[in-house]
């Protein structure tokens, strides 16, 4: 009798390990951003998925000093969009997002140059003085950048508006992990830049 509730528990284990099912593969055609239009999370606090850094963080469309609510309806913004930030003396810096994207089981398509990917979405500044930037540095399964390639999109200057900006380039061989960065650059001490509606899409070609 114990034998076979012995042989019959093992049968059981073996039947869910073989039903277990294998890490999906990242998806072709998808956005894989998380959060990409600041909807989660609250103006002040922290913002869901993304790392920060400073004073990133949400804010309503329609508040001072920040695209208003008519351009936030043009894009099909929802009521939210990502902000650095005012300049930060403290840390002679301005505020940042991060969010990186590991990248499943298409080691094979990127190393043999068949995966291109596309950075989009939406960037502004409060005025002409700042610049808003989203690059995308490629690194491997250590998270080690591979070479200096990276791809951008802005630098945007602009005074309360958002601009659609747009780039892509194919994948290089030994990336394994994407990091995308949202970024105010600052000039004469201003940051003050704006995000909403990023994507980042892989395609095999």
């Amino acid at each position: 009798m114990r034998l076979l509730a012995n042989t019959f528990i093992i049968a059981a284990a073996c039947s869910l390990a073989a039903a277990a099912p294998a890490s999906a593969a990242t998806a072709y055609g998808e956005n894989l951003l998380k959060n990409p239009g600041a909807e989660s999370g609250d103006p002040g606090a922290s913002v869901p998925r993304w790392e920060t850094d400073t004073d990133f963080t949400v804010v309503p469309y329609g508040s001072p000093g920040v695209p208003s609510l008519k351009q936030g309806k043009s894009i099909d913004g929802g009521k939210q969009l990502f902000s650095t930030g005012p300049y930060s003396m403290n840390f002679d810096a301005c505020g940042l997002g991060i969010q990186y994207i590991k990248i499943k089981q298409r080691n094979k398509d990127i190393d043999s140059g068949k995966v291109r990917i596309t950075l989009q979405g939406y960037l502004g500044t409060k005025s002409i003085s700042d610049q808003a930037t989203v690059t995308i540095q490629f690194r491997d399964g250590n998270n080690h950048q591979v070479g200096s390639k990276q791809l951008t999109i802005g630098p945007v200057s602009t005074a309360g508006k958002l601009l659609e900006d747009t780039a892509s380039r194919t994948v290089p061989d030994g990336t394994r992990i994407l990091r995308v960065q949202l970024l105010g650059n600052p000039v004469e001490q201003t940051c003050d830049a704006f995000f909403d509606n990023l994507s980042v899409v892989l395609e095999l070609r």
